[in-house]
């Protein structure tokens, strides 16, 4: 029997292991910079690809605008004293009261005129005619009437001072010729009117001077009786405002870069033909005024910019009223629900003055969806803004706008209409 082999260990010594490679510590603190290098421009570059939130707007730490003064009853005779009903209509019947109106007929021809005193006070909000379900400014509605009800076809205005929070003189020279004091106090609004009538049938009209100061005498009793200024004089002469430019597209206040990102680039659309000149702005007595807009449209957003102008001696004044009425009816909203947002403030910084609201879901300004606006009252010129989310009827490719996303777009883009009227 053949006994096995087995395999012998190799005598020879087995290699010793290669020791590690040394890296100079230099080395490896290179490779250890280069490595947080190429860290940092990754987070770079993914930073860039999301936008820095855009600067929201400065505000004021108070409200500029006192509370509402909101007045319900109506004076008994109107407010007329026994002394000026003598002395401008005689012996005058009283023809007519009823509803805040009195009117005065002098039937005995003596020589002096007819007196008609019409008082309303104006309600808004919850319960009140014509509101809406997000409340309203009593005051703003008062605005509104004496802008669309103190002028007459044909007739010289004047504003008039000391008189109530704002008066005008109207007067013409008709065959029935009048001077009509019109003034606001808080929410109510006055009518003072008093008149002749050149016919054969009567004295020698009253000349102008006569009317003129029987319609501001009792204009001033009827301020008294309401706890207003009551002594009335022609407003002097208004200094000439600084001089505005609007663009020849209002779309072009909004850079392509900041277009974009509020808009998105895909399927916009823009409409930059809104040009129209509308004596009467929204009962503001904007005469001379210039209204153009811009309409910029995407699947999801809409943002809407209005620059109006007014030429009139009395611009700054016109003007600064319709603001103040904006402000009134934007500060008055309330939200439908009462877990949806609202914000209001006076800004700084921006015109002569400048607000921005929000209201979820609301708003009642335009078809805008939650719109956020500025409104900008700086010299003779009067710029809104509105942004919001535009949902209705399709799919939106964008999520709706956050309140801050909103106020901020708004912001950014009154920022800019603002520079551009006085470049």
């Amino acid at each position: 029997m053949t006994e096995p082999t087995f395999a012998q260990p190799d005598p020879s010594p087995s290699p010793s292991p290669k020791p590690p490679r040394h890296v100079p510590m230099r080395a490896r603190v290179v490779i250890v910079a280069a490595s947080a290098v190429l860290l940092a421009a990754a987070v770079l570059i993914t930073l860039a690809a999301v936008p820095s939130p855009l600067p929201g707007p400065r505000t004021l730490p108070h409200d500029p605008v006192p509370a509402e003064r909101i007045r319900w009853s109506i004076p008994a005779n109107c407010g007329i004293s026994a002394a000026t009903l003598k002395a401008l209509s005689g012996d005058a019947s009283l023809d007519s009261v009823g509803g805040g109106s009195c009117t005065w007929n002098n039937r005995d021809q003596d020589g002096r005129g007819d007196l008609k005193v019409g008082i309303t006070a104006h309600h808004a909000g919850p319960g009140a005619p014509g509101a809406t379900e997000q409340g309203g400014s009593s005051v703003a509605a008062a605005i509104t009437a004496l802008g669309t009800g103190a002028v007459y076809q044909g007739a010289t205005v004047t504003p008039l001072t000391g008189l109530g929070d704002e008066a005008v003189l109207s007067e013409t020279r008709s065959s029935v010729r009048f001077a009509d004091v019109s003034f606001r106090t808080g929410n109510v609004t006055v009518r003072a009117e008093y008149s002749t009538e050149a016919s054969p049938y009567r004295h020698k009209p009253l000349s102008a001077g006569e009317l003129r100061a029987g319609a501001l005498r009792a204009a001033a009793d009827v301020g008294r009786a309401l706890g207003a200024p009551a002594r009335p004089k022609i407003a002097a002469a208004p200094s000439r405002a600084p001089a505005v430019h609007t663009p020849a597209s209002v779309c072009d206040v909004v850079p392509s870069d900041l277009r974009d990102r509020l808009l998105g680039t895909e399927d916009r659309q823009a409409d930059s033909g809104g040009e129209h000149d509308d004596p009467y702005l929204s009962g503001s007595l904007l005469r001379g005024a210039h209204t153009t807009t811009c309409d910029l449209q995407s699947d999801g957003r809409e943002l809407e910019v209005a620059i109006t102008t007014s030429t009139a001696a009395t611009a700054v004044r016109d003007v600064g009223r319709e603001y103040l009425r904006r402000y009134l009816e934007a500060r008055a909203e309330k939200p439908l629900a009462g877990t949806d947002e609202r914000y209001f403030h006076a800004l700084s910084g921006l015109g002569d003055q400048a607000f921005c609201a929000y209201l979820e879901e609301g708003g009642g300004v335009s078809d805008v969806e939650s719109p956020a606006r500025v409104v900008i009252r700086s010299g003779t010129a009067l710029i809104s803004v509105v942004y919001g989310s535009d949902t209705d009827g399709y799919e939106a490719d964008l999520e709706p706008l956050t309140r801050e996303e909103a106020v901020d777009g708004a912001y950014a883009v009154a920022v800019r209409a603002a520079r551009a009227v006085h470049r």
